[in-house]
């Protein structure tokens, strides 16, 4: 199971910024970001 849901995380969202959501993420991965680092990176979001 990915730590990462972006249909859960871009829910609620306008098309826009799930878009944007989904391209973040997929920069991060072709830059071989491990998901773990993404996820860390939302999460520390999230709390400020």
């Amino acid at each position: 199971m990915p730590l990462l849901d972006l249909d859960k995380l871009t829910a609620g969202l306008s098309m826009t910024w799930a878009g944007f959501c989904r391209d973040w993420d997929l920069s991060l991965r072709s830059g071989s970001y491990p998901e773990t680092t993404r996820y860390n990176y939302l999460r520390e979001r999230q709390t400020r």
